[in-house]
């Protein structure tokens, strides 16, 4: 798309639908006021960015004239009638679309004008021609051209004869070529295709180009539920096609993942299709290769759609949200990675001080660095927190230490150390020296969205160019005499770097101050506690884990056992803890025991714990969960094994019941103690 133009004139569509794609209704002859945005644009560093993945908001504001009024109650008003009974057109829920286009009025390139597009070298037979772009603006002027071809040996660019006839990139002009306009043609604006008459096909060797304007999609959502009526104006607010998600609840609990892992791209599909109407397909360009492992903070209940998507998408660093396809020409829900390699070596525009831009106002602090980076987890089956410290050395250098932590809690679904590097590494990336944040106005140019880049030569404010991201972005248009000329403007809050996110990550730092405080290591995350740490000292209970809803108890029992066959395996019979819940309420079972084992012959010998509910011989999580170990030589081993189980109980007495299984190729011999405590935490 080319920059802004400098003389240029506005053209807005926005319809309303019904019941299909065309069934709709044309408010653009009733519109005052459009404002459409993404994300926060009032001042520098306020409310959430477009880059924190949030809605994309329509408002606009529509005037009465004679029967055509648009409050909802009015019976009378032939908006209001459709199909022969009162049906109100502005309804919540109702399909929206906005298209705006900036047409360049001087003879040159801007913003969606295309001028002397090349369509192609004539064959004396072909009548059809495609368009790069489209649907056309009818209301704006085109012009197709056709002329006699320069031969090849005619034609250098800039010293250079590397470009064919089919380049279609290449733009040609009627001063060069000779070209003429032709009006024998027939248009079709949204196919975006170019007919010639049976009589006025061009010939072999005929130069073909065009000059048109076309529609940029800038919205496609819904009616929210405000429309206020104020005299003869009628305000409406939208939200784009995520909104639905937003809607919609999830009232029942739902296990995701899955104990190998599943893709994350796999689990949003997954909650969208099981729990939305007519559900959107979600678009991964390139899968972000973070896999959802079958835990406690894999299960959703009691929130968003919305929001359970942007929890576990949260630890990629990745944007989930709307975004606009050049592909389909519209905007899909799309998972993908912010481009934070873009730089001053490829920025997207170039703009000047001159013709592009109103106002820039910079807002120069380092209150947001954070440039030492600590993720706290817990991998799958583990007692032990783990923690994956980056940092940058040069900002630490510029600003001085400032560090973020991200205690379990934010980082719930990630298992791996990997994953929380590549975790840590992004924050770091957006947070180590974001740039100077600056709040710029423009003449209305519709290229510009979020993770879009430019260049800005701006001497006003600096002496060198610099190079912006935009972060957020808000078209405006107000209407003057028959026209949207009163203003048409685009505003962006842009940063000296692309990133990812700013309020979300806020909103996940454990720090004092942030409202999320960060939890004490001994806090009862319960997997760095023991039974003889806990003990049966109700005060030490109580203190420990304040959140238990169950008493803790330890079982110790000796056992012995022999196998002398190859194929044989040793079970012994398990021993059974019960305990018992004074509510319902969804649990952590917190299992900690160890087991000691003197093996004669233990040549490749496999043990493991088995946990299930006695009572019913079901598994408490859904599947049995074991904990496995590997015997290598023969000897005496202790084997740690606690356990994290998330499970539903309901109120009263329940048994627990613990396995423990020897496999080996070899005669076995075993004998040794165990021990084992129960306790049921409260979520």
């Amino acid at each position: 798309m080319p920059a802004v133009a400098s003389k240029r004139n506005p053209h807005a569509s926005l319809r309303i639908f019904r019941a299909s794609t065309s069934d709709y209704t044309e408010l653009v002859d009733y519109l005052t006021e459009i404002d459409v945005h993404l994300g926060s644009i009032d001042e520098v560093g306020t409310g959430a960015a477009g880059v924190d993945g949030v809605v994309r908001v329509l408002n606009f504001t529509l005037h009465n004239e004679g029967t055509v009024r648009f409050s909802p109650l009015d019976t009378a008003s032939t908006m209001n009638s459709y199909g022969g009974s009162t049906d109100a057109l502005l309804s919540p829920n109702r399909e929206v679309r906005l298209r705006l286009a900036v047409e360049s009025t001087e003879g040159t390139d801007g913003d969606t004008t295309q001028l002397l597009e090349f369509l192609g070298i004539g064959d004396g037979a072909t009548t059809v021609y495609q368009l790069d772009q489209f649907p056309v603006v009818e209301e704006a002027a085109i012009t197709v051209s056709t002329g006699s071809a320069l031969r090849w040996s005619d034609f250098t660019s800039s010293g250079s004869t590397s470009n064919t006839w089919a380049d279609s990139g290449y733009r040609w002009s009627n001063a060069a070529t000779g070209l003429t306009a032709t009006t024998d043609y027939t248009l079709a604006a949204d196919a975006g295709t170019v007919a010639f008459s049976t009589s006025a096909i061009p010939a072999s060797a005929t130069l073909i180009n065009v000059t048109y304007t076309y529609w940029q999609a800038v919205f496609h959502g819904i009616l929210r539920d405000s429309i206020k009526t104020a005299g003869p104006t009628v305000a409406v607010a939208c939200g784009d096609m995520s909104r639905r998600l937003q809607r919609t609840f999830i009232e029942t609990s739902t296990q995701y993942g899955s104990t190998g892992g599943t893709a994350l791209e796999t689990v949003l599909q997954a909650i969208i299709t099981d729990h939305v109407t007519d559900p959107p397909t979600v678009v991964v360009p390139a899968s972000p290769g973070f896999d959802v492992l079958q835990t406690d903070a894999s299960k959703v209940e009691f929130e968003s759609v919305w929001d359970a998507n942007q929890r576990f998408v949260a630890p990629t660093g990745w944007f989930f949200g709307e975004a606009y396809s050049s592909s389909s020409r519209d905007f899909e829900l799309t998972l993908f990675e912010p481009p934070r390699t873009k730089s001053s070596l490829n920025p997207d525009f170039e703009l000047t001080h001159t013709d592009d831009v109103y106002v820039e106002k910079l807002d120069i602090s380092d209150e947001e660095v954070r440039n030492a980076v600590v993720v706290r987890f817990l991998p799958p089956d583990s007692t032990t927190i783990q923690s994956v410290t980056v940092t940058s050395t040069g900002s630490i250098d510029k600003f001085g230490r400032r560090a973020m932590l991200l205690d379990e809690d934010s980082a719930s679904l990630i298992d791996t150390t990997a994953e929380a590097t590549d975790f840590a590494n992004a924050l770091l990336d957006d947070q180590k020296d974001p740039g100077i944040p600056a709040r710029i106005s423009m003449p209305l140019f519709l290229g510009m969205d979020v993770f879009k880049t430019f260049m800005l030569s701006n001497p006003r404010t600096h002496t060198n160019d610099v190079f912006y991201a935009v972060q957020s972005v808000r078209h405006t248009l107000r209407a003057g005499e028959g026209s949207f000329n009163a203003q048409a403007r685009t505003e962006v809050i842009a940063r000296g770097r692309v990133i990812g996110g700013v309020q979300r990550w806020k909103a996940l730092e454990a720090r004092p101050g942030t409202g999320r405080q960060p939890l004490p290591a001994r806090a009862l995350r319960a997997l760095q506690l023991t039974s003889r740490e806990l003990g049966d000292a109700a005060v030490q209970t109580r203190s420990v884990a304040a959140n238990a809803i169950s008493s803790f108890a330890d079982v110790t029992s000796g056992f012995f056992g022999e196998v002398s066959t190859t194929s044989a395996t040793f079970v012994d019979s398990g021993i059974e803890q019960e305990f018992t819940l004074d509510e319902a309420a969804e649990t952590l079972l917190y299992l900690d025991g160890s087991v000691a084992v003197e093996i004669s012959v233990a040549d490749q010998a496999v043990g493991f714990l088995r946990l299930f509910d006695a009572g019913s011989s079901s598994a408490i999580d859904g599947s049995q969960r074991t904990m496995t170990f590997d015997f290598t030589a023969a000897g005496s081993i202790a084997v740690p094994a606690s356990i994290l189980v998330p499970s539903s109980f309901a109120a009263g007495t329940h048994t627990v019941k613990v396995q423990y299984s020897l496999t080996n190729g070899d005669r076995i011999r075993i004998a040794g103690d165990r021990s084992f405590g129960v306790l049921v935490f409260k979520r």
